[in-house]
């Protein structure tokens, strides 16, 4: 009988390893390239849904060798006061401590039982161990502090620290990066309903947000150490629609490196130095467009290639700027998106499902049981090639987020066209009606009061006259001369100067122009 096997059997390890690789990856796309029932709630489908084929021409790389296991815990001893001779007590305070040293900063340093490390202060670091002492090496009763010996001796702790997920760390430094949260696991049963939920919910069955949410998501994961520039921001008016179900198992995947925050404060405040070992951030309800302040730092912190850090007791310095941003929001206009904005990329949670436990349970007992390994993996070997989020995708609820966000002559012209009329104004013998209709004439000074009215009745800031004229300019086309009847009744004969309005979709493709909605 002929042996199925005698063909694989017969290869080098590395090929066979290569082979098999390739034909478990090459049976998932097909299965992915098809299409599930979107309608099966509990059933797990036979296949994987959701077209993911178009996420890349060749969806997914073959990996030829599975990555290394993590290393144990190394043991050591407690910290215990006492006598020690000087090689034990370099050993026992080296095992816990070390210099760590960056082109800014050298400090103390702790290290963690989990191998994170924690900056401590010299009056701190001298009070834990301040019962520890070295013997005499001239045989005296007398002893010396510990602290003395370990910080005077060539033999102490001493690291540059780095943060290097793909790279070799040198003997010489000390590495803040310490993996995923999860470890990566090949398959699709228990995360397809979390795939079916960003499809269907976050994205509204759109494939090309989808396309591009996954592509971020794949692309913070295979570049942790480097900037998004561009933040996803999922917004919804209803609770439980399950718009931080995602950002809640990215941070599972980042584990150590992944950090809920609620408060705007920790992430552009002081003694944020807790942000230097964060590759991803969950940020839920910190901002609103109206908190212009905070919206510029924030924007500031997404793009910038630095990123400002101050420790109590320690420096201010400058880090490399890594961080991935998923903010989750309850406010419509939840981001101050200005002109041209190409940050943030916003997203409006279907409520379909919310507070349906016939959709979560499943999805959240999945993801319990292996859905985030799954779901690591399906992210590091999607291929991107030079793909970077800053090939921003510009949904409907960013334009809209831009236009909220415009400035008081936006906002004004924004009312105008969707009341179809110029609106207000008060009545009376010098001004215009309540509303004059568009697709007419009108003068500078009767515009002007219009545009007066409505931000005294909405208390909002109004703009210099010269802003406003080249706004107007900029929406209207040059200013002209009106007819003397224009003269808002003052009888004098004189012709004002004034602008032809056009109708409303005229004027918002040129108010979409005026704020980079539209080249």
């Amino acid at each position: 009988m002929t042996d199925p096997f005698q063909s694989i059997r017969g290869m080098p390890e590395s090929r066979r390893r290569r082979e098999s690789a390739a034909d478990e990856h090459k049976a998932y796309e097909d299965a992915a390239a098809e299409m599930a029932d979107e309608n099966a709630t509990n059933a797990v489908p036979e296949k994987p849904p959701f077209g993911f084929a178009e996420l890349s021409d060749s969806l997914f790389k073959v990996r030829e060798t599975e990555a290394p296991a993590a290393s144990p815990p190394r043991q050591r001893e407690p910290l215990c006061g006492g006598v020690y001779n000087r090689e034990d007590a370099l050993a026992l305070l080296n095992s816990h401590f070390f210099i760590g040293k960056n082109n800014q900063e050298t400090g103390i340093f702790r290290i963690n039982e989990d191998g994170s490390i924690t900056f401590v202060p010299p009056d701190q670091f001298k009070l834990e161990i301040q019962n520890i002492f070295v013997e005499f090496s001239g045989g005296s009763a007398k002893s010396i502090p510990a602290e003395k010996v370990w910080k005077e001796s060539p033999f102490r702790h001493q690291r540059v620290i780095v943060f290097k997920p793909n790279g070799t760390t040198k003997p010489s430094e000390i590495n803040l990066w310490l993996g995923f949260g999860v470890e990566p696991r090949m398959g699709w049963q228990k995360q397809w309903r979390l795939l079916r939920h960003i499809h269907k919910i976050i994205c509204r069955g759109d494939s090309a947000k989808f396309k591009y949410l996954i592509r971020w998501l794949a692309w913070a994961v295979q570049n942790p150490d480097k900037q998004a520039g561009v933040v996803i921001v999922l917004k919804s008016r209803r609770q439980g629609t399950g718009k931080s179900t995602l950002g809640v198992i990215m941070l599972k995947i980042f584990g150590r490196h992944g950090e809920l925050i609620d408060d705007s404060d920790r992430l552009i405040g002081r003694f944020n130095d807790w942000v230097e070992p964060m590759s991803f951030i969950l940020a839920e309800e910190i901002l609103w467009a109206g908190d212009h302040k905070t919206a510029d730092k924030l924007k500031s912190r997404v793009t910038a290639d630095t990123f400002q850090i101050e420790r109590k007791n320690g420096a201010i310095r400058q880090i490399p700027n890594r961080l991935h941003l998923i903010m989750t929001t309850n406010h419509d206009h939840a981001v101050g998106a200005g002109v041209g904005d190409r940050r943030f990329v916003v997203y409006d949670i279907s409520d379909e499902h919310a507070c349906d436990r016939k959709w979560f349970d499943p999805l959240y007992r999945d993801l319990d049981e292996g859905g985030a390994s799954e779901f690591l993996r399906f992210l590091q070997d999607l291929k991107l090639g030079n793909w970077h989020p800053r090939q921003i995708l510009k949904t409907a609820e960013t334009t809209e987020q831009q236009r909220m966000s415009g400035d008081s002559v936006s906002q004004w012209s924004t009312a105008c066209i969707e009341a179809d009329a110029v609106i207000g104004a008060r009545p009376g013998p010098h001004g215009v009606d309540k509303a004059q209709a568009l697709n007419t004439a009108i003068s500078v000074k009767s515009l002007h009061e219009a545009y007066s009215g409505f931000c005294n009745q909405n208390g909002l800031r109004t703009v210099n006259v010269f802003a406003f004229g080249k706004a107007c300019a900029e929406m209207f086309g040059p200013r002209t001369r009106m007819p003397a009847s224009q003269n808002n009744g003052t009888g004098n004969g004189n012709r004002p100067w004034g602008y032809l309005l056009p109708t409303g979709n005229i004027w918002q493709d040129k108010l979409d122009a005026r704020l980079g909605i539209k080249n």
